[in-house]
């Protein structure tokens, strides 16, 4: 069993989950991560499961489609029958629902290196109709005599391999214009004080550089201001920060969709978020859902430390496009495809990480086991794409 467990204890104390039932440091195998298939060695007693998946092209005829399967071990053979059903539909190449689930880590270093192994990354998640969030390499801002200089270099190759050619539905705007996340202080962008003059300025300056931009390009629509995470809302500060980067941001760029995930309704922010991410779990009531709507706003699910290893059967991975669909919620984001902070091939579980929720008072916590990724590295396996879990093939 796995949960969010935190430790106040120096940095030099071993640091280990307490609790009945909780897992550190076992050994043995963990039902999630789906190897390439390869001859293998199976002993005797022992059960082995196959995934086989199979893909139909857009032109192939609805039907039923008869073959075999061979099983072949030491001299003998099993052939045993295989039917697939065709059905005469045919799935869009883009899909009105969102699903982001952000690509982060320590891979997006590397990946951002190696523009080619980026692109298998980028293909390989389209493939289950998920968006990675942002764009790498991101563009740079300058601001230089009173003007926001941007620097879109690598930017928009990679923007139009994701919107133009795999047909992603929606993207996150650059980390750059993140302004603040739980209670921190909102981001000085280029050093400025928040909310003096000169800070309004910049950063109104800084978002139309960035929409005239992709505006130009015909993506306008496509982005997302990803404003704030998880603002924790019962600090009047963090109410009055985020009502007031709302404000400068709709100010500056007309029609621009701000998103915060707050998993509850938040009066004070009425009017002030376009989207908003809501809990799929209750957190945020059908009423609430329903009155967001109303004042015209978008509903997203958020989902965080829902889809671990522990729980790959749990359904909620199948489930959340039906709940988009019973409750008129245009899509989910997940918080991590490929953050992992051990080799998780190794170990199925994460480290205890220091974390705080202003900045300023910091305590070890260590992450539900399997939360933040869906996906393994390929390079054990000759891979440069990353390799599929147990739970990733429910969310598809």
């Amino acid at each position: 069993p796995s949960g969010y467990f935190r430790s106040d204890l120096p940095f030099w104390f071993r640091h280990r989950p307490k609790g009945e039932g909780s897992s550190d440091g076992w050994a043995g195998e963990w039902a999630d991560p789906l190897m390439p298939f390869a001859p293998f060695d199976l002993p005797p007693h022992r059960t082995q499961a196959l995934w086989l998946v199979f893909y139909a092209p857009p032109d192939a005829s609805p039907g039923r489609y008869k073959g075999q399967i061979h099983i072949a071990a030491e001299g003998q053979k099993v052939t045993l029958p295989l039917q697939v059903q065709l059905v005469p539909l045919t799935l869009p190449q883009e899909t009105d629902l969102v699903a982001i689930f952000d690509l982060r880590g320590r891979i997006v270093a590397s990946l951002s290196q190696d523009l080619q192994r980026l692109k298998k990354w980028y293909r390989f998640l389209a493939q289950f109709r998920i968006s990675p969030g942002s764009v790498f390499p991101e563009p740079t801002f300058r601001y230089e005599e009173g003007k926001v200089v941007m620097d879109a270099k690598g930017f928009d190759e990679m923007a139009s391999f994701l919107l133009d050619e795999l047909k992603v539905r929606a993207l996150y705007t650059p980390g750059f214009l993140y302004a603040f996340g739980w209670a921190y202080p909102p981001k000085r962008f280029f050093g400025l004080e928040p909310f003096t003059d000169d800070y309004n300025r910049a950063y109104q300056a800084l978002l139309q550089a960035f929409f005239g931009h992709v505006q130009k390009r015909g993506w306008g629509e496509r982005f997302v201001y990803y404003l704030s995470d998880e603002p924790h809302f019962w600090h009047e500060s963090v109410r009055l920060q985020l009502k007031r980067l709302c404000q400068l941001a709709h100010q500056a760029v007309a029609g621009i969709r701000i998103y915060a995930s707050t998993w509850h309704f938040v009066p004070d922010w009425l009017g002030d978020l376009d989207i908003w991410g809501v809990g799929p779990h209750g957190s945020t009531s059908v009423a609430d859902m329903e009155r967001l709507k109303q004042s015209g706003a978008q509903l997203w699910f958020t989902t965080d430390g829902h889809m671990c290893i522990d729980t790959p059967y749990l359904a909620i991975e199948r489930l959340l496009p039906y709940l988009c669909f019973r409750y008129g919620v245009a899509g989910y984001e997940f918080w991590g495809v490929s953050w992992w902070t051990y080799d998780p091939w190794e170990f199925g579980w994460h480290a205890f990480i220091s974390q705080s929720d202003e900045g300023e008072r910091f305590y070890w916590i260590r992450y539900p086991n399997g939360d933040g990724y869906l996906v393994y590295p390929g390079e054990r396996f000759g891979r440069e794409e990353p390799l599929p879990s147990i739970r990733l093939m429910q969310v598809r």
